[in-house]
């Protein structure tokens, strides 16, 4: 099996890079990978047929800042061009490859056009960046944009007949056609317009009737340009639902909807104002140790990976005072990118089959009686082998909007030291007087 570890060079082209992410260890292959934002963010799923966009796609207020998750040994062809007017590397080409993997993100400039082959059972996270026009200009016309339909597509025969006329007279002579020059959005979005786009998408969903909008540069029957926005029907809609699973009272399934962009692929947003951290199982055999019990958190479970994967898990529930306490159930399931697994806290799981597997979570928090929630030291692990379940108390009051900027900003602070403190283990023993308590245990580095 050829495995590509190598991140290729993109320098050719200003902007377009490579950004770290920020990887926690969390034993053996596996890493832990948080994303200290509250921003909105998106999931695109492509199937395990063969995937193709046919064109380039070029954003004018998005930078894309992807994620590729995949197996290891997949292949992706990356092609991009510079159609930023006045950009230093304007008109320049660039094609690379390079492997799936949780460590690096790729960012593309707004107004750098883009396209990838190799796709297929690939999940990509999009932690996207959004940038305005300047408002004199677009108050006056002088700056088109509509942030829902911000991609141009634009057809491969035009960029490959420029850059094969260029190569041969030269960028200056070039007299055939020309690919489109952008002036792209260059103003950093505020926080208060993602509250506002979240707001937007989530309305969107709601009434979900067609496909990802895109635009296309034409001429109208005098000749003058236009821009058309084009945005199919939806071949088949995705009914957003919950699914119980029973007998345990709040395990469930959501179901949730998404945009097509292919036969077999979609987008999938995520407008939740919650930070998220991916868990990268790697591709040695993954099984939990132990169950896994959390009293602060509900988990808000999706699973990223191949559809021949088979993930196992089994619940106990452990909630004092639930009506179902100590109903236990076993599920066996294969990823999905459309669909959300809810574990209530105060529910033990166990999963195993996860090598493969990414797991994404964004987990809604609860406080203590004292307004306390600590996510890092609140999973107790109770080990298989014992059957003498807890019963435990569940902290119950959601946690508020300044739970969450504190935590952003916690783990913002954190990165920028370099860290990377290993996930603790917790377990419960008792103390001189034999009332259990909950101890971590975090691996030195």
């Amino acid at each position: 099996m050829r495995i590509m570890t190598d991140r290729p060079d993109l320098a050719a082209i200003a902007g377009l890079r490579w950004s770290r992410n920020w990887r926690l260890p969390n034993g053996g292959q596996s890493f832990v990978v948080p994303v200290a934002t509250r921003r909105s963010f998106n999931v695109v799923f492509h199937g395990r047929e063969k995937f193709s966009y046919g064109h380039y796609g070029v954003h004018l207020g998005q930078e894309d800042r992807l994620t590729f998750l995949g197996a290891p040994d997949r292949i992706i062809t990356a092609r991009f061009m510079d159609l930023r007017a006045g950009s230093p590397t304007g008109g320049r080409r660039l094609t690379v490859q390079f492997a799936p993997g949780s460590e690096y993100e790729l960012r593309i400039p707004p107004g750098v056009a883009h396209d990838f082959d190799g796709l297929e059972q690939i999940d990509t996270v999009n932690n996207y960046a959004v940038y305005l026009p300047d408002p004199a200009r677009w108050a006056a016309g002088e700056q088109e944009w509509d942030m829902d339909a911000d991609i141009v597509n634009v057809p491969h025969s035009v960029a490959d007949a420029e850059t094969a006329e260029s190569e041969t007279k030269g960028p200056a002579e070039t007299e055939g056609p020309r690919a489109p020059r952008f002036h792209p959005n260059a103003r950093p979005a505020s926080d208060v317009f993602y509250r506002l786009l979240a707001e937007r998408q989530r309305e969107g969903m709601a009434h979900l009737a067609h496909s990802h909008a895109y635009t296309v540069d034409t001429r109208d029957a005098s000749g003058s340009p236009r821009k058309l926005k084009i945005s199919e029907r939806a071949q088949r809609g995705v009914e957003p639902r919950d699914e119980p699973i029973p007998p345990i009272a709040g395990l469930h399934w959501q179901q949730l909807a998404y945009v097509e962009s292919g036969p077999a692929s979609g987008i999938r947003p995520f407008f939740e104002t919650r930070p998220y951290y991916m868990v990268d199982h790697g591709t040695a055999p993954y099984a939990h140790d132990a169950f896994g019990i959390h009293l602060g958190q509900d988990d808000h479970l999706t699973f990223l990976g191949s559809d021949d994967a088979s993930v196992e898990v089994q619940f106990v529930d452990c909630r004092r005072g639930s009506a179902t306490l100590h109903a236990q159930v076993a599920l066996r399931f294969s990823p999905c990118a459309h669909r959300t697994l809810v574990i209530p806290r105060g529910v033990a799981h166990r999963f195993t089959g996860l090598e493969n597997v990414v797991t994404l979570n964004q987990g809604v928090a609860y406080l203590d009686r004292n307004g306390d929630y600590e996510p890092a030291t609140d999973v107790i692990d109770w080990p298989v082998g014992r059957s003498d379940y807890p019963v435990l108390a569940v902290n119950d009051e959601p946690a508020g909007e300044e739970y969450y900027d504190a935590l952003v900003a916690g783990q913002q602070r954190m990165r920028a030291t370099g860290a990377a403190p290993s996930t603790p283990m917790v377990l419960m023993v008792p103390d001189a007087t034999g009332k259990p308590v909950s101890v971590a245990i975090r691996q030195q580095g």
